[in-house]
């Protein structure tokens, strides 16, 4: 073999190992980061329309489920949770979705069709209807015919539309350890794709 080509093969060794380290690096980053989507996020798709109109049926969302690995959830927070003892015992199975209203130790009451926390009615902008009549099923007690106030650790949930919501009113509490995570994101369908953070 020529001398030449000998030096023109060691001239481009270190450019092939360079960019063969470098493809190793971004496809070992691609697998990271998807790895991590996998761990961090999971779908889940609207059944009902306990949620409208914030949230329509077949509605496609995504929820961080690291979300409360830092921080506890906050009033406002659209959640995802698996099925309390509550909902358990009325052979509901799967996991269900609100928005939290109550949190730990707030008194909650509900009034003339408005909820109150701590003696203070909640502005909910977000909902379908003003009113809001209980939507329970005959066996139910209502968790909400006067005052409660949260145990530690759980959650009042409820749905924006408060007229059809089999919703924390008529079942109780959401313990924190039920909670799966924070729905951020809708993802189909397409016209109304996008961010769910904002309160």
């Amino acid at each position: 073999m020529p001398l030449r080509h000998n030096l023109n093969l060691l001239a481009k060794k270190p450019l092939i190992l360079l960019i063969v380290i470098t493809g190793g690096f971004f496809s070992l980053s691609i697998l990271a980061f998807l790895g991590y989507l996998s761990v961090a996020y999971k779908s889940f798709y609207v059944p009902s329309g306990s949620m409208e109109p914030t949230l329509k049926i077949n509605d496609r969302l995504l929820a961080n489920r690291l979300a409360y690995d830092s921080r506890l959830p906050q009033r406002g927070d659209i959640i995802v949770f698996e099925i309390t003892e509550a909902l358990r015992k009325r052979n509901f199975q799967g996991t269900f979705l609100g928005r939290v209203v109550g949190l730990p130790e707030d008194k909650i009451e509900l009034k003339e069709g408005k909820v109150y926390v701590n003696n203070t009615v909640l502005t909910e902008n977000y909902l379908q209807e003003k009113e809001t009549e209980i939507f329970c099923l005959p066996e139910d007690r209502p968790y909400l015919t006067q005052p409660v106030v949260i145990p530690e650790n759980s959650y009042l949930v409820l749905g924006d539309n408060r007229d059809n919501s089999y919703d924390g009113r008529c079942w109780g509490v959401v313990p924190e350890e039920k909670i799966i995570g924070k729905i951020v994101f809708r993802y189909f369908p397409f016209k109304r794709f996008g961010s769910l953070n904002e309160k």
